[in-house]
């Protein structure tokens, strides 16, 4: 196990192969990986690759660069700032200009990707950031800004090198960029608010022996690794500090410097292997024959990828090192050298298990040989391991059992993946920062559900994401088969029957999925097995099905659906054309609880200027009384008397060809006739007086007002007109009365209306004269003259009661003899006096 090991000082690295790589030219020959420059996702994932930029050419430019996404999005950038992005198929799903807003000279001259971004440094010298980069770029579109890096100081600084520390690294919380400069320092770049922040690092107090031509930042953003144009290899801390000094004793540039891991950095030159840089300056070299060597940079190691081979070079973990190096007294070493002596039958096997436990570390040692399994690549080994651990752990009764399982399962899925058919060559520890989630996510997208689906089953995760996207591929496959002609009932009882076994799933991305490849009736068979109808609507109207959508709406009995649907109807069935109109309310008055909200929609919207789609549509459903009640409503708001008198008179003749309007023709009739006499009587008034808006009690009481007003006789036709209006719309006398009283205490002309009460017996009794009097403040005697003459005993009571003439109000209660009359005045009165007299009342009684 050990000969792969190599000691880098006192630290243990080891390189171990992990596949073949099958690469050949069409000839049989080697592939020339040495011609091409390749990009590897990090966690294991695929690698892209491209031959030199010199002699490739993409959109008519050559490739600057290339990376990947969290979401394992390829991002392609050429020299001219167009970025396009490839999913693992190599389908482009997105496409932008970096450079929109620089001159037509400027050009992207290096990039560097992180996480869901990219900072590209352009010819102009100003930094193009793209972040937010996730799989739905097309409602959720990435950010672009531009750091503009302060690069004078006085005389212009000339950029020699670039790296970059992601946000989530970064010690401002945003990403910044490192700048090496040709006067021996480092520039941190990096936004704040809507500025950009240039902070000169001051490098020369270190000092550098030369300036930096190269830089790489470790996986933790904690370390800075700087190589230095006169060969020499710096590594400094975050905070710019020097931590190691390393002296490559070349002259030339290296085509390649990565960390592996956070605690070594691995430098590649040309034809002379590699070479790797330990924490305290001690290297180690890994002779290559081949020229095609590519270093793939992970959180804890890097891969190697050759033209035959790939392999990981690691720190050995320090569980594998307490387990397994030769001679190691380790617990962790001694439990499994016991578990081999038990095997081989050693009757004495268990000695050294029990003096582990007697000094209390036979549980770490356990865990120890747990962790080193969960490191290792080698199955037999892992096997080996846990058998260890299971062994001891028979002698720690306390022992929780749950992390020996999870780890078992955490191998069986690791092993799986790892396999050169899936190829995800993940580490323990990549695995733990990548997720289980993530790592369905990922073969899912490989198409590898089967695998998922049992990955899911064996970590008890949810699996509907993976079966929706079988069943997209499985739609896909079969629907554009060019072996068989498969009918949508064919595919779709394939489908239910694949994924009814799992229970509730949401079958919207298959259907739109079907949609999108032209099969619209198997759509909508998948779409009728959504269970949830807010979901299924938008979809249906999306494959514009809106006639469907609009049932299924009005099935689910929910309002906002409803209207969603109409709404969306009216926007693509409702153009100018009649035709379009037509079609829209054909289909909407076949529904008539759809055909109601739509009425109501529109009755919110008839304003003074416009009612024509409420108006078209009742029309068309020969509802002529509510088309009346429209134009009506319309009138209403209008503000010009012409225009108001033109859609009343509208309103009358749709009232007239309905079955049941006569009422409301014959009231729209009426205030037609009321806003002509309105009119009429405006010409008359001085000063001119607005009666076309009133109501008729209204322009009733405005022609008493006038007619009271009449000091010199020339309004005297006021109340002769007051009458005939009266007269024409059957207003009853009474009803002039209370106007008139209501007038002239308004006016408190409390003469004439002593006159009014005595012209003849009122029609309304004397109550009202009463009431109004003491609600304007009349003078009591007045009060008291009417509330006198008032017939009936208890409307006298109250009166006498609200006007606050207890003693009045108390005879009244004694002549009716109502003991409950007379208590109550007692209790209002506040009279000692009184409420004594009213006591000896209610005692006669």
């Amino acid at each position: 196990m050990m000969n792969n090991w190599e000691a880098l000082g006192t630290v243990p690295y080891r390189k171990f192969h992990v596949y073949d790589m099958a690469w050949t030219t069409d000839g049989g020959k080697p592939f020339p990986l040495e011609n091409y420059i390749i990009c590897g996702a990090p966690f294991g994932g695929p690698i892209a690759m491209y031959l030199d930029p010199k002699r490739t050419e993409w959109a008519d430019r050559p490739i600057v660069s290339m990376g990947w996404s969290d979401h394992e999005l390829l991002m392609i950038i050429s020299e001219g700032g167009l970025l396009r992005m490839y999913d693992l198929y190599f389908r482009q799903i997105y496409e932008m200009e970096l450079l929109t807003e620089f001159h037509g000279d400027t050009t992207v001259t290096e990039c560097h990707f992180y996480g869901n971004g990219v900072a590209c440094m352009t010819s102009e010298g100003t930094i193009r950031v793209v972040e937010g980069v996730s799989r739905d770029l097309v409602t959720n579109p990435p950010r672009v800004y531009s750091l503009v890096p302060k690069l004078t100081n006085p005389i212009p600084i000339v950029v020699t090198a670039m790296a970059i520390i992601p946000p989530l690294q970064s010690r401002s919380g945003f990403l910044e960029v490192i700048l090496g400069t040709a006067n021996e320092t480092a520039l941190t770049v990096h936004e704040h608010g809507n500025e950009t922040i240039t902070e000169d690092q001051v490098l020369q107090q270190l000092p550098l022996t030369s300036h930096i031509i190269k830089l790489s930042v470790s996986p933790n953003g904690r370390f800075i690794a700087c190589y230095l144009k006169d060969g020499i290899m710096v590594v400094l801390t975050h905070t710019f500090g020097k931590v190691v000094e390393f002296d490559s004793k070349s002259a030339s540039k290296p085509i390649a410097m990565e960390w592996c891991g956070k605690d070594s950095v691995v430098l590649q030159w040309r034809n002379t292997g590699l070479v790797m840089v330990g924490p305290f300056g001690d290297w180690l070299n890994f002779q290559y024959d081949a020229a095609g060597v590519h270093i793939v940079p992970e959180s804890d190691c890097c891969r190697i990828v050759t033209s035959t081979s790939c392999e990981i070079l690691q720190m050995v973990p320090k569980a594998t090192i307490a387990a397994l190096e030769v001679g190691s007294m380790e617990p962790a070493a001694l439990i499994l050298d016991a578990m081999d002596a038990f095997e081989a039958g050693d009757p004495k096997a268990d000695e050294q298990i029990r003096t582990i436990a007697m000094v209390r570390q036979l549980q770490g040692a356990v865990q120890t040989c747990i962790e080193a399994a969960s490191a290792d690549f080698d199955p037999a080994q892992q096997q080996r391991l846990l058998k260890a651990a299971s062994y001891a752990k028979a002698f720690c009764p306390d022992a929780d059992p749950a992390e020996f399982v999870d780890t078992a399962k955490k191998l069986r899925v690791l092993n799986e993946i790892r396999k050169a058919e899936v190829g995800l060559p993940l580490t323990v520890q990549q695995y733990n920062l990548l997720s289980p989630e993530v790592l369905v996510g990922r073969l899912t997208s490989r198409k590898k559900h089967f695998l998922a689906l049992k990955v899911c089953e064996l970590l008890k995760l949810k699996n509907d994401k993976v079966l929706i996207d079988w069943a997209c591929e499985k739609v896909t496959q079969m629907a554009t088969s060019t072996t068989q002609n498969y009918s949508d009932e064919e595919i779709n009882r394939t489908i239910k029957n694949q994924l009814e076994p799992y229970g509730r799933i949401s079958y919207l991305r298959v259907a739109k999925v079907a949609y999108k490849i032209n099969r619209k009736r198997l759509a909508t068979l998948v779409l009728d097995k959504e269970q949830q109808p807010e979901a299924q609507i938008p979809v249906l109207l999306e494959m514009n099905e809106e006639e469907l959508a609009l049932q299924k709406a009005i099935n689910s009995g929910d309002y906002d659906l409803m209207y969603l649907t109409l709404i969306t109807l009216e926007t693509r069935l409702h153009p100018n054309d009649q035709e379009g109109l037509e079609k829209f309310f054909r289909i909407v008055l076949a529904y008539p609880e759809a055909a109601n909200l739509l009425r109501i929609y529109y009755r919110n919207k008839v304003s003074a200027q416009d009612r024509s789609v409420l108006h078209k549509l009742l029309l068309h459903g020969k509802n002529y009384q509510e088309a009346g009640n429209a134009a009506v409503s319309q009138a209403l708001q209008q503000v010009d008397f012409n225009s108001r008198l033109t859609t009343l008179r509208e309103a009358s003749q749709l009232y007239a060809q309905g079955r049941d309007s006569a009422f409301f023709r014959t009231l729209t009739e009426d205030q037609v006739e009321l806003l002509e006499t309105q009119k009429q009587l405006e010409r008359r008034t001085q000063p001119k007086r607005d009666l076309a808006n009133l109501s008729l009690h209204e322009t009733l009481q405005v022609l008493i007002e006038i007619g009271q007003d009449d000091k010199t006789g020339e309004n005297r036709w006021a109340e002769a007109e007051m009458q005939k209006l009266a007269k024409r719309f059957k207003v009853t006398d009474k009803t002039v009365y209370h106007l008139k009283i209501q007038c002239l205490c308004q006016r408190g002309d409390w003469a004439a209306l002593s006159r009014f009460a005595a012209e003849k017996k009122p029609p309304v009794g004397f109550r009202p004269f009463a009431a109004a009097a003491i609600k304007y403040g009349a003078p009591d005697g007045d009060i008291e003259r009417y509330v006198e003459k008032v017939t009936v005993p208890e409307d006298k009571f109250d009166l006498f009661v609200e006007m606050r003439a207890y003693g009045k109000a108390a005879d009244v209660a004694l002549k009716m003899k109502d003991k409950d009359r007379l208590q109550e005045v007692a209790r209002a009165c506040n009279d000692n006096v009184l409420e004594r007299h009213i006591g000896e009342m209610i005692d006669r009684l």
